[in-house]
């Protein structure tokens, strides 16, 4: 059989079609496995929501007919009497998005970003106090970046889907203390993940730069300890997600650090929140643990935690805008600091993801 039919074939059985559609509901309503049964039969989804869902009937038929294998929906209502069924058929997406077929620049991405790391490239602005050995600061942190995706295999290894991503981001921090702000230090990082999912399941490995620099007019004032700081790490984390909780968990490894003095090995753990949708749909509550744990350091825990509101529209691969109380316990995250001295610092911040 040539390839294109083999893959036709394989994207075309009960099983792969179940899969994506898994995939689906889990990312775009939050139904975890288990909450809900679904059967394929000759391309009619047989679905039973999970228990008190109050969704619209009619999304859930959109969502469906566009996986690629169903062409039409049969939602059982378990509250109707003897299970009442809604049936609505539409054309099947025939589109290049479908599942046989790979896709330049996707919508969405298959591993959700970490919402307390404090090295995640995002855009935002926080106002933070720091409490550290040398004193209490007012820090203005800044953050510029992103994450895009470059190009998605829908029929991945495993089961799942595969895609690569760019990924750029600059965090930057200014004294606020001074009569006119003056920048302290900046870090910029470019990297090209790679990531998997598959259901609730996702992975994310990644190949990363780091360099750091001092602010000319912080250096000529204060005249810290200068150091070339530049390092590239290699990671993985893999990540399970529920309908209202996540966690994850993996570790890194620094290559060519400079100074060589640094050492390699770390291991990143974490856990995340995002609560029902409240103010008319519009927002919910969200938290994020996330804890790093450095060779360098004597594998202390470096804490970040971030709580507050995040507001989105309908479409959960759209703009996001959370506000977010910020505190943090651990080595100083930023450049030519990182290393130094343990610090803590509580903050609140505005972050806008694209």
């Amino acid at each position: 059989m040539p390839a294109g039919k083999a893959c036709a074939a394989s994207a075309s059985t009960p099983a792969y079609v179940e899969g994506y559609a898994a995939a689906v509901l889990l990312y775009k309503l939050g139904w975890s496995a288990g909450s809900y049964t679904l059967k394929l039969d000759h391309g009619t989804a047989s679905v039973m929501p999970p228990k008190n869902w109050t969704g619209s009937s009619e999304k859930l038929s959109t969502i469906l007919t566009h996986v690629p294998g169903i062409s039409s929906v049969k939602i059982l209502l378990p509250h109707a009497p003897k299970a009442l069924s809604v049936v609505t058929e539409q054309p099947q997406d025939t589109s290049p998005q479908s599942a046989n077929d790979g896709q330049f620049f996707p919508r969405g991405l298959l591993f959700r970003p970490l919402l307390a790391d404090p090295k995640q490239p995002n855009f935002f602005v926080s106002d933070r106090v720091y409490h550290m050995p040398i004193g209490t600061l007012n820090i203005g942190a800044v953050g510029f970046g992103g994450t895009l995706g470059l190009y998605r295999w829908n029929q991945g290894p495993f089961g799942g889907q595969l895609q690569i991503d760019f990924q750029a981001g600059e965090f930057s921090q200014f004294d606020l203390v001074q009569p006119a702000p003056i920048l302290v230090n900046s870090d910029f990082t470019v990297g090209i993940p790679l990531t998997w999912r598959r259901g609730a399941n996702s992975l994310r490995i990644d190949f990363m730069h780091q360099s750091s620099h001092l602010g000319a007019v912080y250096y000529a004032q204060v005249h810290p300890t200068h150091f070339t700081l530049s390092f590239e790490k290699l990671s993985a984390i893999w990540s399970h997600q529920w309908p209202r909780w996540r966690l994850y968990g993996g570790g890194g490894f620094l290559l060519w650090p400079a100074p060589k003095s640094l050492k390699r090995p770390y291991v990143h753990t974490g856990l995340e929140y995002r609560g029902p949708r409240i103010l008319s749909g519009w927002a919910r509550f969200v938290a994020g643990l996330d804890i790093k744990n450095w060779s360098q350091d004597g594998w202390q825990p470096n804490t970040s935690l971030k709580f507050g509101l995040a507001y989105a529209g309908p479409d959960p691969a759209g703009r996001h805008l959370r506000i977010l109380v910020e505190l943090y316990d651990g080595q100083t995250p930023n450049g030519h600091f990182v290393y130094e001295y343990r610090m803590r610092y509580i903050g609140i911040g505005t972050y806008l993801d694209f």
